[in-house]
Order: C-alpha cells, then structure tokens, then sequence
C-alpha cells in the first residue's frame, strides 16, 4: 500500500488517540475510491474498521463502500428522476444475503463441485438483498444500459456466483465452509452419497 496515500489516516489515528481524548473518530473522504485499487480500498476499509473510524464518505456508486471488510454501511444513494433529484438510504449490515447462500448450499448438497458453478437461482430475495447485489455486480456499462446481470425471472433471481466471489475476494474453497457456517447445516453431497450406495447396492 502506498504509504503517501495512507499519511492522512495515520495522522487522524493519531489526532483521536490523544489524551484525554473521549468522542466520535470521524473521517471524510471524498470519492474514497479514486485513489486506490480494489485491493488498496478493501485493506484500507479494514484499517478504518479495526481503528473503529466513523466514515462519511462519497463514491459514484454504492460498489465501494460495499465491502466486507466495510461491515455495517449507511448508504444515501442519489437518485434522479426529471429534474429531480432525492436519495434513497440502504442499510447494508454485511455480506450475508440468506437466501442466495442457502441456494448455493443446496446446489454443493446436490453433489456438484463448487468450481463447476457458474450461476445459482434464488427463489425470492430481499429488495435490499437484490439491490446490494446489483452495486455489486453492476458495472457502469450495465447501468448505463440498464441491463443488469442480477436476472429477474418468473421463476427467481439468477445470481452469477464467479463474478460474485472475485467481488468478495473468496475462491470456489471457501465456498463449502461459508455456506456451512451460514446455514448451520454442512454440506452433505447427497448426489455423490446417492452414487455411492448404488454401487454398495450392485457389489452386493
């Protein structure tokens, strides 16, 4: 990490952890993401959260405060109709959209390998679980054409799972233990369980 672009945080660390001092760590930044690559930004945010920072910060889009390492988000984000413009606030309280990893459970109990995964359909999700995907997912070029690639069908919402780990920064290993933990239930590979009492079956 550059250590000229992480200068002012320092200094603010050390502004806040005077003596005697007692109230609120604050930091503004604007367009937090401009000065770094995706990689600086999610050590940067994790530098902000284990300092315990409170953030006011602006972004073009909603992608870059929506981190992991971020943990709980207030977003106010800007929306124009006509001449108008309002914002509308999102509460994003972390990674841990339910449904989408107890879709992503089910089809590793099914017995496919995580790696074979392109794409996984929940059922129903959240207004604010489908939106939190989009600003992830969503590049400028989609939303200028808005087009997203979170699909909405009669039959459930199409979530690409191996754009949606390169966002999070997790590999198809994490996959099993992440959705374990999440469920509390492990993944039980019936599919593979199934194939091998049928060749129990034909042995005897």
């Amino acid at each position: 990490m550059d250590a000229g672009l992480i200068a002012p945080v320092v200094i603010a660390a050390a502004l806040y952890s005077g003596e005697g001092f007692h109230g609120p760590r604050l930091l503004s930044a604007d367009e937090i993401d401009a000065a770094f690559d995706e990689l600086n930004l999610r050590q940067v945010l994790a530098l902000l959260r284990s300092w315990d920072f409170d953030v006011l910060a602006t972004a073009p889009f909603m992608t870059p405060m929506i981190k992991q390492e971020a943990g709980p988000v207030m977003v106010h984000q800007v929306v124009t109709a006509g001449r108008h413009q309002v914002t509308a606030p999102w509460l994003w309280r972390g990674p841990r959209p339910g449904p989408l990893r107890t879709a992503i459970h089910d089809r590793l109990s099914s017995g496919q390998a995580p790696e074979t995964i392109a794409a996984v359909r929940v059922p129903t999700l959240t207004p604010a679980g489908f939106a939190t995907l989009r600003s992830w997912l969503d590049t400028a070029a989609c939303r200028r054409s808005v087009r997203s690639v979170v699909a909405v069908s009669a039959t459930g919402v199409r979530v690409p799972l191996r754009e949606l780990l390169t966002v999070l920064g997790l590999t198809t290993e994490d996959l099993s233990p992440l959705v374990e933990r999440a469920v509390s239930r492990p993944v039980e590979g019936s599919a593979a369980d199934r194939r091998t009492a049928a060749t129990l079956r034909q042995g005897l």
